[in-house]
């Protein structure tokens, strides 16, 4: 059988807890955070190295904010509704349409 894929973009998602949800520029000192944690980036590569804050707002104003107007693109800040605070990220990094399966990357 042969399924056409109808992709959707990065909606939201929303559970007890947390909320998955599109990074926006007002998560960037918490994107700088996680990506400057040493204990992130023994996980990470190919990531350039964050040398201030100013780098992510440039990074989700420039880079994401066009992504995200792509229906085959996924990327969501994980958010902890109590905190109103992203404290992770889950992003498809490789998508297979023919088997109908992606890859995930979060940190």
């Amino acid at each position: 059988m042969n399924y056409e894929i109808k992709h959707t973009g990065t909606v939201e998602i929303e559970t007890d807890r947390l909320q998955l949800r599109p990074i926006l520029l007002t998560d960037a000192q918490s994107l700088y955070e996680l990506v400057t944690d040493k204990k992130v980036l023994k996980c990470l590569a190919g990531i350039p190295k964050y040398t201030g804050v100013e780098m992510a707002v440039d990074y989700i104003s420039g880079k994401l904010e066009k992504k995200y107007r792509s229906k085959d693109f996924y990327d969501w800040a994980v958010v902890l509704k109590s905190e109103n605070k992203m404290i992770g990220r889950i992003s498809v990094y490789k998508q297979f349409d023919d088997r109908r399966m992606a890859a995930l990357c979060g940190i």
